[in-house]
Order: structure tokens, then sequence, then C-alpha cells
């Protein structure tokens, strides 16, 4: 590609990849050959750059682990909350009665 001419559609088909610098040397040296001629397209780069330039400022990895450190603590607290289906086998004296009720089902099926 070097010393070649690019067309607009081919120098936006090429703009993200030599965003993510995933261009070969010649490819990469064709593109930034052809950018003065693009102007719109350098200030679309630099625009990108500063974004990028902004994400490693901020401490992302670290804010996500501030945010999700309790996340196990509230999920374990509300399942605690949260009652279940099975709670009533844990009242007092429900295994006598169902027990009970049955020991009367038999003796009238009989």
């Amino acid at each position: 590609m070097e010393g070649k001419q690019l067309t607009r559609k081919e120098m936006e088909e090429l703009l993200p990849d030599y965003i993510f610098k995933r261009l070969s040397k010649d490819e990469t040296e064709a593109f930034e050959q052809n950018l003065p001629n693009f102007p719109d397209l350098v200030e679309e780069i630099e625009e990108v750059q500063k974004v990028f330039w902004k994400l490693e400022q901020m401490d992302i990895d670290g804010y996500l682990e501030r945010k999700t450190r309790n996340i196990p603590v509230k999920v374990s607290n509300k399942l605690a909350r949260k009652k279940s289906p099975l709670e009533i086998f844990s009242h007092k004296g429900f295994v006598t009665a169902v027990a009970g009720l049955g020991v009367i089902i038999i003796a009238l099926s009989l």
C-alpha cells in the first residue's frame, strides 16, 4: 500500500484497524501518508485518542471492585430473607400433624 493514493472509502475502512494498531507497517505508512487529505479523519482519530487516554487515566478495575466487593454478602443476605417453600417443614409440630393425618387416612381406608 506504500505510496498509494487511498480513497475516502478505503481510509474509512482502514480507520478502525489504524486506531487499534492492527495494520501492517506498509498499511500504516500508506494510511498516515494519506491522512492530510482527510482532515475530518485526523480530527476523529484525535478525539478517539483523547477518549482512550481518559479511559487509561480512570481506575475502572478499582471502581468495579469497590462497587462489586459486597455483592456476595448482599446476595447471601437477600437469600436469607427470602422465604423458602420448604420452610413449612421447619414449623414445630408440622411433622407430627402430617404423620397423624397419614395414620387417620390409612385407618379409614382399611
